[in-house]
C-alpha cells in the first residue's frame, strides 16, 4: 500500500510523470488483474480513465444504464468491444422501438468498432443494413472485408450473408462465382447447408453445374388438394427474407383460412428483382409492367401468379395479385377472394369499373349493382332482382328483399299495382340471414356529380349480408354463406389468367410505341 500512497503523492505534487506514467498504468493493470483490488485503486483508475477500470466499472453495472453507457462511450474510443457492446444495446431498442435514434446508434457504434479493427462489426453492419432492406449498402460494407480473416465461423457467417445481399440484388454472376470458390469445409456447415437448400427450393439457380446438388423430397410439393383446388398460384419473390416468410404465410393460411380450401400452391419462387419494373410506394397500390413476366411463362403451371414487394398496397389486378412483406394473412386471404369472384364491400375509386352503372349480368358472388328502385308487380319484380343477383337463389321466400315506397301519397293508396314503386333492400330486422343490403362498394361513384355514362335511373350496389364480413375489413371472416354462394357457381366469377394481363400490357406498350 505504501507503493500507492507514494504514487498518489508524487501524482498530486507537482511534475512528474511523463516516464513514470507507464508504470503507474503497468502498476494498475496489475491491481485489475490480480485479487488484490482495493477499492482505493479503483477510484483513483477511475478518475484517470484507465481501461481496465472502465471495464471492471461497466461490468459491475447496470445493462443500459446511464452509467454503463456513459463507461462504454469512454471505452468504446479505444475499445472495438465496447462499441460492440453499445451498438448490440441499441439495437435491442430498436427491435423494440424501431426509433431513427436508435438506428442511428446502431450504425455509429459498429461503424467505430470497424474502424477499430473489427471484423465482426463489419459482419453485423452489414447484417444490419441487410435486415432494413438496404442492400446496396450492405453489399459496399462487406466488400471493404479482406478475404481469409476472422475465424472459420465468422467467415461462413460473411459468405452467407454476401450470397444473401447478392441475391437480393439480382446478381446471379456473382452468386455462381461465390459458390464455385466455397472451400469444402464449408459443406459440412448445417447453415451453408441450409442456404444451399434455400437456393435449390427456391429456384434461385441450378447448382448441379456447381457439382452442389442438395437432396431434396419435396421437388413438386404443393400445398392445397389438387383434386379440388379451384385456382392455383404461384407466389414470387426478391429476397430469401421474403420468400421465407411467403412459407409461413402459407402454412398459417392452410391452418387457419377457409379459402384455403379452394387455392393451391407450389412452392414459392425466385424472381430477379432486375427484370422487374414496378411502382411500390407505402398506401399505394402495388403495379408493375406486367409485360415482363412473359419471362415466367414457359416455367409456370398456375393459372395466376402473386409478388411480394418491398411495401406498397396490396391489390389483386385479373390474374396478379400483389402484396408487400408487411402483409399478414388476412390480407393475402383478403385478395385470393377477389380471384375467386368475389368484390371488396368497402368503396372502390369513383372511376373503378364496377361502379360505372347498372350492371347488365352477375358479374360477381357477393356484390350487385343494380337499380335502387323499381315500379310495378312486387312479386314480378322481386323475381328479376333474385335472377340478376348471384345468390338470390339461397334467400329464403319469407325474407323481403322489396319496401314498398311510402312517401309517395298519390301511390300509397293506388290499387294499380302496376304503378306502385319499390325500393331494393332487405328490412334490418331480417340482418341475420342472407338477403340484399346496400354495400358501400360504389359509394364514392354515386357521390359524383356528374357521370355521362351513368344510367338515367338511379343505381346502387348491394350484397348478401348486413354484416361486415372480410371483404370489407380483411380482418373479419370469410363467412359460411359465401362459401355456399360460391357452391352455386365456382367458376362463374374467377378471374382470368395471368396470361391476359401479359396480353393486356403488351398490347398497351405496343400502341405506345
Amino acid at each position: 500500500m505504501a507503493k500507492l500512497v507514494l504514487l498518489f503523492t508524487l501524482i498530486s505534487s507537482s511534475c512528474l510523470l511523463s516516464s513514470s506514467s507507464f508504470f503507474l498504468f503497468d502498476y494498475l493493470e496489475y491491481k485489475f488483474t490480480s485479487e488484490s483490488l482495493r477499492e482505493r485503486t479503483l477510484l483513483f483508475a477511475l478518475k484517470i480513465n484507465h481501461p481496465s477500470a472502465l471495464n471492471f466499472e461497466q461490468a459491475q453495472s447496470k445493462v443500459g444504464s446511464d452509467k454503463w453507457l456513459l463507461l462504454n462511450k469512454i471505452l468504446a474510443k479505444n475499445n472495438s468491444q465496447a462499441a460492440l457492446r453499445l451498438a448490440s444495446w441499441y439495437y435491442q431498442q430498436f427491435t423494440d422501438l424501431g426509433t431513427d435514434h436508435t438506428k442511428t446508434q446502431i450504425i455509429m457504434w459498429l461503424k467505430q468498432a470497424i474502424r477499430l479493427g473489427s471484423i465482426k462489426a463489419s459482419f453485423l453492419l452489414g447484417k444490419f443494413h441487410y435486415e432494413q432492406s438496404n442492400y446496396q449498402q450492405a453489399n459496399q460494407i462487406l466488400l471493404q472485408v479482406p478475404d481469409r480473416v476472422g475465424t472459420q465461423y465468422l467467415r461462413s457467417e460473411l459468405l452467407q450473408l454476401t450470397i444473401k445481399i447478392v441475391v437480393a440484388l439480382g446478381d446471379i454472376d456473382r452468386v455462381k462465382y461465390l459458390l464455385s470458390k466455397v472451400a469444402d469445409d464449408y459443406l459440412n456447415n448445417k447453415p451453408f447447408n441450409k442456404l444451399l437448400e434455400d437456393i435449390k427450393k427456391y429456384q434461385v439457380i441450378n447448382l448441379a453445374p456447381l457439382e452442389m446438388v442438395i437432396s431434396s423430397n419435396d421437388d413438386n410439393f404443393i400445398r392445397g388438394d389438387t383434386n379440388t383446388c379451384l385456382i392455383s398460384i404461384q407466389l414470387f419473390a426478391t429476397t430469401f427474407v421474403h420468400l421465407s416468410h411467403i412459407d409461413k404465410l402459407l402454412d398459417n393460411f392452410f391452418q387457419e383460412k377457409t379459402l384455403s380450401n379452394y387455392t393451391c400452391f407450389p412452392k414459392p419462387r425466385y424472381i430477379n428483382v432486375n427484370i422487374l419494373n414496378c411502382y411500390t410506394k407505402i398506401e399505394q397500390a402495388i403495379t408493375c409492367d406486367e409485360a415482363i413476366f412473359k419471362n415466367i411463362v414457359d416455367s409456370t403451371t398456375t393459372k395466376y401468379i402473386g409478388l411480394m414487394a418491398e411495401e406498397g398496397g396490396a391489390n389483386a389486378h385479373f390474374g396478379i395479385l400483389y402484396f408487400d412483406k408487411n402483409d399478414d394473412i388476412n390480407v393475402l386471404s383478403h385478395e385470393i377472394s377477389h380471384l375467386l369472384g368475389f368484390v371488396d364491400e368497402y368503396p372502390l375509386s369513383p372511376q373503378h369499373h364496377t361502379c360505372q352503372g347498372i350492371q347488365r349480368k352477375p358479374f360477381a358472388h357477393n356484390i350487385a349493382v343494380i337499380p335502387s328502385t323499381y315500379t310495378g308487380d312486387r312479386q314480378v319484380i322481386r323475381n328479376k332482382v333474385l335472377s340478376s343477383i348471384a345468390w338470390g337463389s339461397l334467400i329464403a321466400d319469407t325474407t323481403p328483399v322489396l319496401q314498398r315506397v311510402t312517401n309517395n301519397l298519390d301511390t300509397l293508396f293506388d290499387k294499380n299495382i302496376m304503378s306502385i314503386t319499390w325500393k331494393v333492400g332487405t328490412p334490418d330486422m331480417y340482418k341475420h340471414v342472407l338477403g340484399i343490403f346496400p354495400a358501400e362498394t360504389c359509394d364514392n361513384a354515386l357521390i359524383v356529380e356528374t357521370l355521362p355514362f351513368k344510367n338515367a335511373v338511379d343505381f346502387n350496389a348491394y350484397k348478401p349480408l348486413k354484416e361486415y364480413t372480410h371483404l370489407q375489413y380483411s380482418s373479419y371472416d370469410f363467412p359460411k354463406h359465401y362459401e355456399n354462394i360460391l357452391a352455386l357457381t365456382p367458376k362463374a366469377y374467377i378471374m382470368p389468367s395471368f396470361h391476359y394481363n401479359i396480353a393486356l400490357a403488351t398490347q398497351y406498350y405496343d400502341k405506345k410505341r
